[in-house]
């Protein structure tokens, strides 16, 4: 099964990032959580498996943070 062309791998776990910060490719490994959430997501030949902006991605974590009472919690943070 394919999710997102050659990019991510149901069958050894894995999903490859080819636009990295050091410009190397990754493999990574992926959890039972995210391989759960893309097989409810389904196959997809080409694209990005999630829409979602970057102002729509801090929007939400601005949002989480506040609720869990966290204050200056940056996405770097969470690493």
């Amino acid at each position: 099964m394919s999710h997102g062309g050659e990019y991510i791998n149901m069958e050894s776990n894995t999903i490859r990032i080819t636009e990295t910060k050091t410009g190397l490719p990754r493999t990574l490994g992926i959890s039972k959580d995210i391989k759960e959430v893309l097989n409810k997501i389904g196959p997809k030949k080409e694209g990005n498996v999630f829409f979602i902006t970057h102002s729509q991605l801090r929007s939400q974590f601005d949002i989480t943070c506040k609720k869990l009472g966290l204050r200056h919690t940056r996405p770097h943070d969470m690493r």
